[in-house]
Order: structure tokens, then sequence, then C-alpha cells
């Protein structure tokens, strides 16, 4: 059974230009920013009472950069993942 809705995951072409169209749109600011040098890809989270919201762009190499770079090229900007929450992944899974 699905407990929680863990996060969003929105792919983005550039993500300081994402990170003030959606401070706009949610009216607050990303709480945190980061890399994943291993996987090519930055990120910046907004973070809310039981889920946060996460902008995902391409920067360097790697399979994260990849995949948001197919992503990007395919469908645009917009939803990437939707991350979800379980006690018990194998019933989940059935």
């Amino acid at each position: 059974m699905i407990t929680a809705i863990d996060h969003i995951i929105i792919a983005v072409k550039n993500l300081k230009e994402a990170e003030a169209n959606y401070e706009l749109l949610l009216g607050l600011p990303p709480c945190w920013r980061g890399t994943h040098k291993h996987l090519g890809t930055e990120n910046s989270l907004f973070i809310f009472k039981n889920t946060y919201l996460e902008l995902l762009a391409q920067k360097g190499k790697g399979m994260g950069a990849e995949l948001i770079k197919n992503t990007l090229k395919e469908k645009g900007e917009g939803l990437f993942g939707l991350v979800l929450k379980t006690e018990n992944i194998d019933l989940a899974a059935q």
C-alpha cells in the first residue's frame, strides 16, 4: 500500500530560471540546492508540510544528465517523476 507522496520531480532546462518561476508560483523560495556530480544533475527543493517539490536539471555528464536531456527533448519541461512511500515495497509492487 502506498502511504505517502514522498516528492515530485520536475525536469527543467535552466535551474535558476525555474527556481525564480516556481518561487513566484509557490510563494516561497527553494530551501536547498545541490548537485549530483556522479549523475550529472543539479536540483533545488521546495519543502511543504508532508512532501517536497524537486526541480532537476542537467549539469555535466552522467546517467541522470542523459535522462533529463532526453526527457526535455521528447516532452519538454514538466513532470519527470513521482516518488511514493510505502511500508512494504514487495506488497506495493504486486
